[in-house]
């Protein structure tokens, strides 16, 4: 005896053949009475449902959806937790926070992303170690702003180095002399 599916079964009633209850082999929409051959698959049933009836398929969808985000996100913590808890050295956290702050630095991100579970699934799954913990928003404050110090430094020493060979002196000879022409 076939049987329908999922959410499926809340709008669609299995008939036999002279229309009462079921054989499996036909089905009848419960929202319009329309009736359908029926053979197991649920294709047909969700086109009618999503073409002739689109507010019950966009909850059928929405909750289908839903259903699909929780089996993914317990998938991923699943696949964490039963892993090795791989351990970490100390050159892999400090590279991380590095690059943590330079991807935030860069992209204009909030230094609040570090306390975003989602960003830390992420890296815990890259590890797989689940203990992983993110550096703190202090943390990669004070590395951002290390990282800003030590670009600014290096803007004037070359500032320094260009001023002492005359090089901003030619430079500025060369743009003088395109302005002329």
């Amino acid at each position: 005896m076939h049987r329908i599916g999922g959410k499926l079964n809340e709008h669609f009633a299995l008939l036999n053949a002279d229309g009462a209850a079921s054989d499996g082999t036909k089905i009848s929409c419960l929202h319009c009475k329309k009736q359908f051959a029926y053979r197991g698959s649920n294709t047909s049933l969700t086109y009618h449902l999503q073409r002739k009836h689109p507010m019950q398929y966009q909850r059928v969808a929405a909750d289908e959806s839903k259903k699909n985000d929780d089996a993914k996100r317990c998938s991923i913590l699943n696949f964490v937790s039963t892993h090795s808890n791989k351990p970490v050295t100390d050159r892999v956290c400090e590279d991380l926070k590095g690059a943590i702050a330079q991807w935030i630095a860069s992209s204009g991100r909030p230094t609040a992303i570090v306390e975003d579970p989602g960003l830390k699934t992420v890296l815990c799954v890259a590890l797989q170690n689940q203990q992983y913990t993110l550096p703190s928003r202090r943390t990669i404050d004070n590395i951002i702003a290390r990282m800003y110090d030590e670009k600014l430094q290096e803007y004037r020493n070359t500032m320094d180095r260009a001023y002492k060979s005359g090089t901003h002196y030619r430079l500025l000879d060369v743009q003088q002399q395109r302005i002329l022409l």
